[in-house]
């Protein structure tokens, strides 16, 4: 009776040990296979792989000259000038960002006067509103630069800020005067999409540039030569495009020997050149049209 009951309790222990190391093993299963849905790493890894956009400084300058016989242009403007602001502040560093959403404010302060707190941007000439330069203002203009510094969360992960930042920290300015905004991408395959571009414009939505490596130029036209004038940077910058000028150039006889797309923007810089040419130099990362409402 002894062994029998011996025989039972191994049989028991045999049991309990073999349910112990089957918990083990699944156990073991279930955490080798659960990284496979890790949401946050993906996130974490995608968040390293955002571009920071702080501006840059002047790398180069180039020339570039097309004869011609004859032209052809398409061109539109939301309006003929528009702010043009950029920063004084030599305590913000890395600031493009955000001066790049006060110029989509400056702009919009025409419609809702209080996006930029007592200050009137721009007057009525005839038909055309005529925007005011940074100088005027230049104290509630700075102010505006200063609070989209730290609500687009500047050099705080890395130098300047990203486009979602970017983006966030305009609407939570635009959320506090009571209005909304949205962004819609003028983008196709990687690619500016000029017909996206238009509809944009042509409902008064101004556009956020993200580029990688850019140019900022001016043209001196003759009639029968261009001469194109380019700034050239090779950092991240966002400015922002009010209006667009496609041009054809033709020979002699008719024949097409070049397109040139300019687009016209707030650079964001004390500079004068204020023509983005599309596919010329860098790399245009993305292309958002801002409408406030």
């Amino acid at each position: 009776m002894k062994i029998k009951v011996k025989s039972k309790k191994i049989r028991i222990l045999t049991a309990i040990l073999l349910a112990a190391v089957f918990a083990v093993a699944m156990a073991m299963t279930f955490k080798l296979t659960n990284p496979t849905v890790a949401y946050a790493d993906d996130s974490a890894f995608a968040s390293e792989t955002e571009i920071f956009y702080k501006g840059g400084t002047l790398y180069s300058t180039a020339n570039e000259t097309i004869s011609y016989a004859t032209k052809s242009v398409e061109s539109y403007n939301i309006n003929d000038s528009y702010p043009n602001y950029y920063n004084t502040d030599s305590a913000l560093k890395n600031a493009c960002a955000a001066v790049a959403g006060a110029n989509i404010i400056g702009f919009y302060d025409r419609y809702f006067d209080d996006l930029i707190p007592n200050v009137t941007v721009g007057v009525m000439r005839g038909t055309e509103y005529n925007y005011h330069s940074m100088t005027r203002n230049l104290t509630q203009k700075q102010a505006v630069i200063n609070t989209l510094f730290t609500y687009m969360q500047t050099n705080q992960s890395g130098d300047g800020a990203t486009r979602s930042q970017f983006q966030s920290g305009l609407k939570k300015y635009i959320n506090g005067k009571g209005l909304n905004i949205t962004y819609n991408s003028v983008m196709t395959n990687g690619a500016l999409d000029l017909n996206k571009v238009k509809t944009q414009l042509k409902s008064g939505n101004p556009i956020a540039l993200y580029m990688s490596g850019y140019a900022f130029s001016l043209i001196d036209d003759s009639g029968k030569e261009v001469n194109i004038m380019k700034q050239i940077y090779n950092d991240n910058h966002i400015a922002v495009v009010f209006g667009y000028d496609k041009i054809n150039y033709y020979n002699a006889s008719g024949a097409l020997i070049k397109t040139k797309t300019f687009l016209k923007v707030s650079n964001g810089k004390n500079i004068s050149e204020n023509l983005y040419i599309v596919s010329d130099y860098g790399k245009l990362n993305d292309a958002d049209a801002a409408y406030v409402y």
